[in-house]
């Protein structure tokens, strides 16, 4: 089904503002692939499609009123549509809070490695690989890092990168430190 409404679901165009809003909250809910913001849509049809047919079933169910129907059909589709929102905008919440609280681990961790003689590239690098390997946010975000530095862009722009796709308060000073 998922692939069948994907051929038929345009995909959102992120060259205008809410586009581009929707990059940055599903990047902020960890989702980074070129084409989440294509999946989110088809999901956001289906999940609204879904509700409607359920609320169209209950409403044929609990209701003989012809009207009533119609009524909770529309009131499902407005469930349906809301709820991938809460959703995304709820999982960016949650790993922003993530992302802060092991914040302060991950700098303790960055200055010894750069205390041991590291560079700060090859800190960043280490203390992502570990980060993520024990499953935290963090990490999966200092790779990331790591592989726009390695891809040729500058510690700044890596740096920002992280920024603007974490959308936590605590790393934008950071980063502007470290530049």
């Amino acid at each position: 089904v998922f692939r069948w409404a994907s051929k038929r679901v345009p995909a959102p165009n992120l060259e205008t503002p809410q586009g581009e809003k929707l990059q940055q909250t599903l990047a902020q809910a960890g989702f980074i692939k070129s084409a989440a913001a294509h999946t989110y849509q088809v999901v956001r049809v289906l999940v609204a499609v879904g509700c409607g047919v359920v609320a169209l079933l209950i409403g044929i169910v609990l209701h003989t009123d012809a009207t009533q129907p119609l009524l909770y059909v529309l009131a499902g589709v407005g469930i349906g549509t809301f709820v991938p929102s809460y959703y995304v905008n709820r999982k960016a919440r949650i790993r922003q809070i993530a992302i802060s609280h092991q914040l302060s681990d991950v700098l303790d961790l960055l200055v010894v490695c750069v205390e041991a003689g590291m560079g700060l590239y090859e800190a960043i690098k280490i203390v992502g690989n570990e980060c993520e390997r024990q499953g935290q946010e963090i990490g999966i975000e200092l790779n990331l890092v790591a592989s726009e530095i390695s891809a040729g862009a500058s510690l700044g722009q890596a740096l920002r990168g992280l920024a603007e796709r974490t959308a936590v308060d605590d790393i934008k000073p950071l980063a502007a430190t470290l530049i």
